[in-house]
């Protein structure tokens, strides 16, 4: 799932080679995630992720229904790991920062902690 897409431009991708150049992404400029709202908005929505059921036939699993469309130990929320560690030296329960602060906090956890998160 990706958020903050606006559209992708696709000049110059051709159907024919598929795996040479799928777009380019054109960034919605409206997406934030620096404010409360929006932060909790992000939270809420991985939630969800976790717990959306599927109630099509498709979603069967043999004679048990599958219906959880997925598997909630495999959602990956990197606003949640962030606010992990952001709490760890803020204290429990701290509100995440909004604005700049926030923008310049997000930038210090990935500088921190890519090497937990890539690969």
């Amino acid at each position: 799932l990706a958020v903050g897409m606006d559209t992708m431009d696709r000049d110059g991708f051709s159907r024919w080679e598929p795996n040479e150049f799928r777009g380019t992404v054109v960034w919605d400029p409206h997406f934030r995630l620096d404010t409360h709202e929006m932060q909790q908005a992000f939270f809420d929505l991985c939630s969800s992720l976790r717990t959306f059921e599927c109630k099509a036939p498709g979603c069967l699993s043999g004679n048990t229904p599958n219906t959880l469309v997925l598997n909630a130990s495999e959602v990956s929320c990197f606003l949640e790991s962030y606010r992990d560690w952001y709490q760890a030296s803020h204290g429990a329960g701290a509100p995440l920062p909004e604005g700049a602060a926030f923008n310049t906090s997000l930038l210090a956890y990935r500088n921190e902690e890519a090497d937990n998160h890539v690969g």
